[in-house]
């Protein structure tokens, strides 16, 4: 069965399943990128957002009766869905890194200098 309507703090990591299923989202942000994806969902009309300070029950009650009830919220997440589906996300990051690492035949030719690949942070301890 699939949610009807998700209840996020508007992050990607919420956001974007919700938009690829079709699936409106109330957005109750806290952080400043959370505010700034929240205000890209409501002006493209797959949101509602109520800000953390005015999260009060009635508030959220009200924010999803609205997103229940007006058929616009649904068929903005549906055409977002589409749009997404059409996009193999597999594939393109991989292909875009690809073609930007094929354009740089060595490390010099680099304008970004890579100092992961030899010497470990944390995130790589144990892995020499």
């Amino acid at each position: 069965m699939r949610s009807a309507v998700v209840v996020s703090h508007g992050g990607t990591g919420g956001l974007y399943p919700a938009l690829a299923a079709g699936t409106p989202l109330l957005a109750i942000p806290s952080n400043y990128d959370m505010h700034l994806s929240a205000d890209r969902l409501v002006k493209h009309g797959v949101a509602l957002r109520v800000r953390v300070e005015d999260a009060t029950p009635a508030n959220i009650h009200r924010a999803l009766k609205e997103l229940l009830e007006k058929p616009q919220f649904k068929q903005a997440a549906t055409q977002w869905a589409q749009r997404i589906s059409a996009v193999d996300t597999k594939t393109v990051f991989p292909d875009l890194l690809r073609r930007w690492f094929s354009e740089r035949t060595t490390p010099q030719s680099s304008p970004i200098q890579f100092p992961l690949a030899t010497a470990p942070g944390p995130h790589l301890a144990g892995t020499r």
